[in-house]
C-alpha cells in the first residue's frame, strides 16, 4: 500500500498543529520578514492548524467572510482584529526594543497615554 503524498502546506499545517512552540517560531519568523502578506499567510496557516476559519470565527465572534478577507495577501486587518485573532489562537502581541544585544534601552518607565489623558 502506498502512502499518499501531502502538499507542503499540509505538512506545515500538521507540524504547526503538533507544537505551539513551532507555531510561535513560525509567526515570529513571519514578523521578522517585515512583509504583511507573509505574516498574513503564516497566520492563515496557524489558523488552519488550530481548527480553521470557521472555528476562529466562532471563537472571536467575527464574521467568517471578513476573517477570510483579512487573511488574504491583500488583507489589512485592524490592530484590534489582529489582537482578537491572536487571543483566540492563544497568542499575544509583544513589542520589543530593537536594542542591540548587550546594550540596555534608555527608555524606562515611560507612561502610555490613555484616550482620556490630556496631552
Amino acid at each position: 500500500m502506498s502512502k499518499a503524498l501531502r502538499t507542503w502546506d499540509e505538512y506545515l499545517i500538521g507540524q504547526l498543529a503538533q507544537s505551539e512552540d513551532e507555531a510561535v517560531a513560525y509567526l515570529n519568523a513571519a514578523v521578522e520578514e517585515n512583509h504583511l502578506p507573509t505574516l498574513l499567510l503564516a497566520l492563515r496557516h496557524v489558523v488552519e492548524a488550530r481548527g480553521g476559519l470557521g472555528k476562529l470565527a466562532r471563537d472571536t465572534k467575527l464574521n467568517r467572510a471578513g476573517l477570510y478577507r483579512q487573511l488574504t495577501e491583500e488583507g489589512n486587518p485592524t490592530i484590534s482584529s489582529f489582537q482578537t485573532m491572536l487571543d483566540a489562537l492563544g497568542f499575544k502581541l509583544v513589542i520589543q526594543a530593537k536594542t542591540p544585544p548587550g546594550k540596555k534601552s534608555a527608555r524606562r518607565g515611560v507612561a502610555v497615554p490613555h484616550r482620556n489623558t490630556p496631552l
